[in-house]
């Protein structure tokens, strides 16, 4: 695990190289961010949400991911959140990491995916930065999965609608044209702004611990089944590059 400080020590945060995960964020005592399940906190590549019976289709050949999703038979969050990246911390705020995908049955591409983090005295700034490393454009969408460790009383607001925690039990995907969402719960407030990215999935997953709610606020380019739709789905010229920068600002 690599722990970050802010210059003050107000925020801490806390990463994990396996899947390059935002493990955790604490704002003083208080916890922000948190690892229920094994995708908390991982980059969503090369597709984020789920590819319905894990199977899509590109250039006429029909493709297909693992099922990792047995009740909806899908394939949930893409291929990188199991993969280890290496990383190389500079300074007390501050590390990168990267992993080089290569080519599956399922996912014909070699790419590299770089994960920057950056912790300030009132927020973490998170970059992915994907690189085509193939000799054919390549399909993609992408997004980020935090968990945040919320109370019932808690409020999401967005530009879609104001969501009482209370009365949610939710698995949905808000947007397009969504770049902002305010939690505020009865410990913080946290602001995400992602202006690379068009939708929010919102999930509640209040399977860990009876006593508060895991909330998941999930920026991403597309919604569900993207690579079978094409809506949200990048396709990245070989040798190119592109990036999608996310904040999370705490009070």
């Amino acid at each position: 695990m690599i722990q970050l400080t802010s210059p003050s020590g107000e925020l801490t945060a806390v990463i994990n190289p396996i899947g390059a995960a935002l493990s955790e964020l604490w704002f003083g005592e208080v916890q922000v961010a948190g690892s229920p399940d094994q995708y908390s906190g991982v980059p969503l590549f090369p597709w984020p949400n789920r590819i319905f019976d894990g199977t899509w289709k590109h250039d006429g050949e029909v493709l297909h991911f693992p099922i990792n999703d047995s009740t909806g038979h899908a394939a949930l969050h893409g291929l990188v959140f199991d993969k280890t990246f290496e990383f190389s911390k500079d300074g007390e705020g501050n590390c990168s990491g990267f992993y080089e995908f290569q080519p599956t049955e399922g996912y014909p591409f070699q790419a590299v995916l770089q994960v920057d983090f950056q912790l300030t005295d009132s927020q973490l700034n998170i970059v992915y930065r994907v690189t085509n490393q193939s000799a054919d454009p390549m399909p993609f969408a992408i997004g980020f999965h935090p968990y945040f460790k919320a109370s019932k009383s808690s409020v999401l607001l967005t530009d879609a609608g104001a969501f009482e925690l209370s009365d949610v039990h939710v698995d949905d995907t808000l947007g397009p044209n969504l770049h902002e969402a305010t939690l505020t719960t009865d410990s913080y407030t946290l602001k995400l702004t992602a202006p690379n990215t068009e939708y929010l999935h919102i999930f509640t997953n209040r399977y860990s611990n009876p006593d508060f709610i895991w909330f998941a606020i999930e920026p991403q380019t597309s919604p569900v089944d993207s690579l079978n739709t094409g809506l949200g789905v990048i396709k990245l010229a070989p040798g190119s590059s592109s990036s999608f920068n996310f904040v999370l600002k705490v009070d």
